[in-house]
């Protein structure tokens, strides 16, 4: 296993999942984790808005059946304890930004890791971490 890390934001997997813009890169990356060149971390707090954002958009028959995808997926799975909820809060302490987002950071920063995303909020955490850019959504 390569020491090179990346953490998923919600954005990266609901672009993969949507097949929108960036899609082609994201799959890239799963490709790299399942030949084990990079591991992939995603927060549970991220996997909540997954599920609520193919719910709501599509129901719950396709929600779970994202859920057994990203089952399928070499994702690590990484439940939110203490150290990552207190990482998460001091960020959003300092950033007007959404909770989910400041877990993604938070995971990074803890496993000095890169994040995936598209979210034009990560701009202001540009300094936090590097970040991997999707294409902007049309």
């Amino acid at each position: 296993m390569t020491n090179k890390i990346i953490v998923f934001d919600s954005y990266a997997l609901l672009c993969f999942f949507k097949k929108e813009t960036g899609y082609e890169q994201v799959k890239k990356i799963l490709e790299q984790a399942e030949k084990k060149e990079i591991e992939i971390l995603f927060s549970t707090v991220n996997l909540t808005e997954v599920y609520y954002s193919i719910l709501r958009e599509f129901g719950e028959n396709r929600a779970n059946e994202v859920l057994t995808l990203i089952d399928s997926l070499c994702i690590t799975i990484i439940d939110v304890g203490r150290e990552l909820s207190i990482v998460a809060a001091r960020i959003k302490s300092i950033h007007a930004i959404a909770l989910g987002d400041c877990f993604a950071i938070g995971l990074a920063k803890l496993n000095n890791a890169k994040v995936i995303t598209g979210d034009p909020e990560f701009k202001k955490l540009q300094d936090e971490v590097e970040i991997i850019w999707l294409p902007p959504n049309k």
